[in-house]
């Protein structure tokens, strides 16, 4: 990760939230490997997603607020952000869709061929789908994905809603930034309560927005973690050096934070929800601001983080629907479901070998820095011409 950020021309890369974030994908990866074996230390899994809204906050603010700042327009920054995400997500996409007519011609799903294709060219522009189809997920029927190809692309969709209100956000003084995230947090505890989806007897769920019925979830959600990481950023940007330089050695290399990153998304016990709120207020912001300030042990560790980092999008955003086309074929071929012979073992192989190719593929062929050119001239000529019409 790199970013010019509030450090001017200086550049920071912060070699241990690469590796964060790769941990992070890999244990959402683990989540949905575990559908078929619910080991209980994957229960709170899903938190890495508002690990990567924490991270992402931190970075982007990191990246942009400074150059926003000196004069960066927002088709400018709206442009990098998509260029960023689109080409994954997009692999991602025509994965999904063709995970969705293989299930739907094994009765694992009801989506048409119409249908799926039309959920799928929305998802390809980050649009939700609000259909009532319904994919099988854990045994059981889902209805209601908003990404019903490939389910954890809602996250993506989230972020770069989030990446548009960074624009408002980075103007606020760090005191209206602190009321913004509690008013968000107030909303992620209230709109379950609202949506029917927290009661008396589980009385805080955060967990939300894949899906239609919990839509709503996922933008206290995102906003929380985001704004979150902002201020952890403006923490890290004016108290770093003071707290780097009294910490203990021991607490200054990257073992700690990720090690701490693992317990906080293996936690096999929910507390009725209570876990996940202190994770989301505490646990990940205080992991990336240990993160930011962490260094890696060693060359070899500092390499190790980098490739977790470079795996992390492409593992995140195509694990899924492989792991749906390895289950389908597995069965349809008759091989063996037991020990090392298994589909889930299979489809990790498979999609890790996956994300590194496609990550190598789009590395070499700069696609996602040629995409960015492209929007950022296609949109920055656009907004020109329009300033240039209301212009007397």
């Amino acid at each position: 990760m790199k970013g010019g950020g509030n450090m001017g021309a200086e550049q920071h890369r912060f070699e241990v939230l690469d590796g964060m974030r790769g941990i992070a994908a890999l244990m959402v990866m683990l989540l949905h490997f575990n559908q078929q074996y619910h080991y209980p230390f994957l229960f709170n899994a899903p938190l890495a997603v508002d690990v990567f809204f924490v991270l992402s906050g931190f970075v982007i603010s990191h990246a942009y607020a400074a150059k926003l700042a000196g004069g960066m327009s927002g088709p400018e920054f709206m442009a990098r952000r998509v260029g960023r995400l689109f080409p994954l997500a997009a692999m991602g996409t025509l994965l999904g869709f063709a995970a969705l007519r293989l299930m739907a011609g094994h009765g694992s799903s009801d989506f048409t061929q119409s249908e799926a294709l039309l959920a799928s060219l929305q998802n390809l522009f980050f649009i939700p789908h609000f259909g009532g189809g319904f994919v099988e997920q854990s045994g059981a029927a889902a209805h209601g994905l908003i990404f019903p190809g490939n389910s954890p692309l809602w996250s993506i969709s989230f972020e770069l809603a989030a990446s548009a209100g960074f624009l408002a956000l980075v103007r606020l003084k760090p005191g209206r930034l602190v009321a913004f995230w509690a008013i968000s947090l107030a909303a992620l505890l209230l709109v379950p309560w609202i949506l029917g989806t927290a009661n008396a007897a589980h009385p805080i769920n955060i967990f939300g927005g894949w899906d239609r019925a919990t839509f709503a979830v996922g933008f206290p959600r995102v906003a929380c973690g985001f704004a979150a990481g902002m201020l952890v950023h403006d923490l890290w940007r004016r108290h770093q050096a003071r707290v780097t330089s009294v910490l203990p050695r021991a607490l200054r290399t990257g073992l700690g934070p990720c090690l701490l990153l693992v317990l906080i998304l293996a936690m096999p016990w929910t507390m009725k929800g209570w876990y996940g709120l202190v994770a989301v207020v505490a646990l990940a912001p205080a992991a990336v601001a240990w993160g930011a300030m962490a260094r890696p042990a060693s060359p070899m560790t500092a390499r190790v983080m980098h490739v977790l980092g470079w795996l992390s999008f492409p593992v995140y955003c195509l694990h899924e629907p492989v792991l749906t086309i390895t289950r389908i074929l597995w069965t349809d071929w008759q091989l063996p479901d037991h020990g090392l012979l298994s589909p889930a073992l299979a489809a990790g192989a498979v999609g890790l070998s996956l994300a590194a190719a496609c990550a190598a593929l789009f590395d070499r062929l700069d696609v996602q820095r040629k995409l960015t050119r492209t929007l950022v001239a296609a949109l920055c000529s656009e907004a020109s011409s329009s300033a240039a019409k209301v212009l007397p």
